[in-house]
């Protein structure tokens, strides 16, 4: 469903990178996005696909998103939300927390 791969990262004189990096691609699309239930501020029409209105938690948090469309999926790219680029799942974000990894930064949408 989705690709990892190792990253060989090449320093300056030889040096090595005090930590592994990886790629990923996300290969899950979902058409979760419910513009009639997220706040009308939040997003843009663009032509066939919407956007969010910035990249602010203000934006992002009025965007709202079907559960029932989600289902059991933990990383997603939606259909025709382009902005955000990629959605990841509650659960996700916890299991990244207890591990102790670092991730982009990222809003909380509104789960219908």
């Amino acid at each position: 469903m989705h690709q990892f791969w190792a990253v060989d990262v090449q320093q300056p004189r030889g040096k090595t990178p005090e930590k592994d990096y990886f790629m990923m691609v996300i290969g899950r699309y979902l058409d979760a996005f419910l513009p009639e239930k997220s706040v009308e501020e939040a997003w843009v029409c663009a032509g066939t696909s919407y956007l969010s209105a910035g990249s602010y938690k203000k934006d992002c948090n009025g965007l709202a998103v079907s559960r029932d469309v989600i289902g059991e999926a933990h990383l997603w790219r939606d259909r025709k939300l382009t902005r955000p680029t990629f959605f990841i799942s509650d659960d996700l974000k916890a299991e990244i927390d207890a591990a102790g990894l670092r991730i982009f930064q990222h809003h909380k949408l509104i789960d219908v």
